[in-house]
């Protein structure tokens, strides 16, 4: 029971740390892009 609580949520943490390592790479580029065209 306590194995598959401690799956779930190191699923979620890899999940959000997946889904917020994807933001930061669009908010660099698109300011780069920013800094190119300006």
């Amino acid at each position: 029971m306590l194995k598959s609580k401690i799956l779930i949520i190191s699923t979620m943490i890899l999940f959000i740390l997946s889904i917020s390592a994807v933001n930061a790479e669009n908010v660099t580029s698109s300011m780069i892009n920013d800094t190119v065209n300006n």
